[in-house]
């Protein structure tokens, strides 16, 4: 009886432990307790940041169809205030997209959390690419597969955030279906020293980069042969900036930096311009390529919301806001200031 009465006592004491640990009844938790006094603070002033943190603890709660009416709400409102503090429509972007997430919409979820790439806070805008990536890698991994993403240059872009096998299919794939580069046969190839300054660069004795007509030719000559890859370039009207190596380890990556302008007639009902008013906006796009010519990453400068983009596969994920060069340490790539390194043919973050 004595191991009986043991395991009676044992028991016992554990079933006191749990009651002692669980709420009292009627007491509110955390997130009940946040609630209350949020909306409270929302019904005495109904600021578009207070009411975007009731609609994230609503979906915390489980309420995720109030909590979705809220902060389409929100946005709605967010959009007409030209003032706001872009770090609030950011988070109120990012409640929404956890509220699509819960909700079984990924395509809106990956759709508004690349919009809230856009926070100048950049420890918050990690915290967005972590989940970009995460919806991202679940959506390629759902009948919907890699078409989803917004652009078939998105799987390398969001690798730079974050490893994932899915997305690394996604941009096997895409190479696969369409790659950026090809051979060039001898009779197709210019006279690299005939090619004049505007259209070429030459990141080394050996090897010239010149775009001509939407195609960036890469053409190596050694030992007085010179073979040379085509490539189709997203923007028929892509001017050439500068080309050089960048290498690591085993790893050498080819830098190319494009210029592209849009312009658009930028009249109509405004006073400020006459009828015929042509605006324009321009971007730089950086593509890394291997010396094979397969596309390891390409990026376009961030621009304002409201702007025209000047490159065709243009994404929220494509974009950065620090776009500024490609640099070596030790066995590590630095890109804009992002620490990566190269594993199988994918640039992905470095420890």
């Amino acid at each position: 009886m004595a191991p009986l009465r043991s395991l009676l006592a044992l028991l016992l004491s554990l079933f006191m432990v749990v009651i002692a640990r669980a709420p009292a009844a009627g007491a509110q938790s955390e997130d009940e307790a946040a609630h209350a006094r949020l909306l409270a603070e929302y019904q005495a002033t109904p600021t578009i940041s207070t009411g975007c943190s009731l609609g994230e603890v609503e979906r915390r709660l489980g309420r995720l169809d109030q909590a979705a009416t809220r902060l389409d709400e929100l946005l709605t409102r967010a959009r007409q205030d030209p003032a706001l503090d872009p770090a609030t429509l950011s988070a109120c972007r990012f409640n929404r997209a956890r509220v699509y997430e819960e909700q079984g919409d990924l395509r809106n979820a990956y759709r508004l959390l690349g919009e809230a790439l856009t926070t100048p806070n950049a420890t918050r805008r990690r915290v967005v690419e972590q989940r970009l990536v995460d919806v991202a890698t679940r959506l390629v991994s759902s009948p919907a597969g890699c078409m989803a993403l917004t652009s078939r240059y998105s799987p390398q872009a969001l690798l730079r955030f974050k490893d994932s096998a899915p997305l690394r299919a996604c941009a096997r794939t895409y190479a696969r279906a369409h790659p950026f580069c090809t051979p060039m046969t001898t009779e197709d190839m210019p006279d690299p020293a005939s090619a004049p300054r505007y259209m070429s660069r030459r990141p080394d004795d050996a090897t010239v980069a010149i775009i001509d007509e939407g195609y960036l030719m890469i053409l190596t000559t050694q030992g007085g042969r010179t073979t040379g890859i085509e490539c189709r370039l997203p923007n028929p009207d892509e001017l050439i900036e500068s080309a050089a190596w960048v290498g690591t380890g085993r790893a050498r990556l080819l830098r190319i930096v494009t210029n592209s302008t849009v312009s658009y007639t930028c009249g109509g009902d405004d006073p400020e311009y006459g009828e015929d008013e042509r605006c324009s906006d321009a971007s730089s796009t950086h593509y890394l390529l291997t010396p094979r010519g397969e596309l390891v990453l390409a990026l376009v400068d961030a621009f304002e919301d409201g702007g025209m983009a000047a490159w065709g596969p243009d994404a929220p994920e494509l974009r950065d806001p620090n776009v500024s060069g490609a640099t070596v340490e030790g066995n590590v790539i630095l890109v804009n200031g992002r620490r990566l390194r190269m594993v199988r043919g994918a640039l992905i973050p470095a420890p």
